[in-house]
């Protein structure tokens, strides 16, 4: 619920690029259709929240590479 209610107030500041968006939407699509929910131990909500931190996403490209690594 949180990163909901964050993902829309960033949006509204314009505070995310189009690239970000396009990865948010990405990874929620996979959340939701992931089949193991504990996603096999790993942090799945700090996995993103470094990517978005952290890793470069000022191309299609990069973006593609996050989502795809």
């Amino acid at each position: 619920m949180f990163g909901d209610w964050m993902f829309n107030f960033c949006c509204c500041l314009g505070a995310l690029s189009e690239e970000n968006l396009l990865f948010l939407e990405a990874w929620r699509t996979i959340d939701r259709a992931y089949v193991d929910k504990t996603f096999n131990g790993q942090s799945w909500f700090r996995y993103r929240e470094n990517a978005l931190r952290n890793e470069p996403m000022n191309t299609r490209e990069e973006t593609c590479m996050i989502l795809f690594s």
